[in-house]
């Protein structure tokens, strides 16, 4: 888990996550950086069908493809690189996507919550 330094300042209506693991690469790559929107902007079905950085009822932080669920009020997040979707899941926070960074723009600081893919 580590605090990173940007190579520009992240407007304070943003936020931004190391990425690890690989199952959305290749779009995705482990330790980039992806900039959000902080708070949701647009309501769920707005991002059907978009990549997003979430965050489900249970606490799992993930950038994944939104898709529709087969429960009312849940979606479905799929992988580039994994055959199994996570199914009929609900969303607490949805975080639109501004910009993605390589790893190689990045310079380790510290300490802090990492974003899990």
């Amino acid at each position: 888990l580590d605090t990173i330094e940007i190579p520009f300042t992240v407007p304070a209506d943003m936020i931004a996550f190391k990425l690890i693991g690989t199952s959305m690469m290749p779009g995705y790559r482990p330790d980039a950086i992806v900039v959000v929107h902080r708070e949701q902007r647009r309501p769920l079905e707005s991002f059907y069908g978009l990549e997003a950085a979430v965050r489900t009822s249970d606490g799992r932080r993930f950038i994944k493809t939104i898709n529709r669920g087969s429960i009312p009020g849940t979606v479905n997040l799929i992988s580039w690189n994994d055959l199994q979707p996570i199914e009929n899941v609900r969303l607490e926070w949805i975080g639109e996507i501004f910009a993605v960074l390589p790893p190689s723009a990045l310079r380790p600081i510290g300490s802090l919550a990492s974003f899990r893919k």
